[in-house]
């Protein structure tokens, strides 16, 4: 999504933040409550997801994904790896992108994806 589409489909952010790291460019940051994406040098690069309103949509999945959902509903994406790396946290190598989920009695709390880079 552009910075344009992120405001027209979910309103004016919450709070706001730029960061200009000089040579390596502009960041910033679109808050929504405890959720955010992020853009560099305008091109989005990350999101962080931590309510309902944030849907998730993968290649390979028939639904989309957001919190409340059940794990199970990612196991149709045969993902090469599901990676537990905390109590309750899940990185899922796919695509060549990685995203992250917090689980809490089998249920997602959190989605988070970051562009590689």
């Amino acid at each position: 999504m552009t910075k344009d589409e992120v405001v027209a489909k979910f309103g004016e952010p919450d709070d706001y933040q730029y960061e200009d790291t000089g040579d390596n460019g502009i960041n910033e940051w679109y808050w929504y409550g405890k959720s955010h994406f992020v853009f560099k040098d305008d091109c989005f690069i990350e999101f962080t997801v931590y309510d309902r309103r944030f849907v998730v949509t993968l290649p390979g999945l028939d639904a989309v994904v957001t919190v409340g959902n059940k794990f199970s509903v990612l196991e149709p994406l045969n993902p090469e790896v599901f990676d537990i790396y905390g109590k309750d946290y899940y990185n899922i190598y796919y695509l060549d992108e990685t995203i992250s989920v917090q689980i809490a009695d089998r249920i997602i709390t959190f989605i988070t994806y970051s562009v590689s880079m």
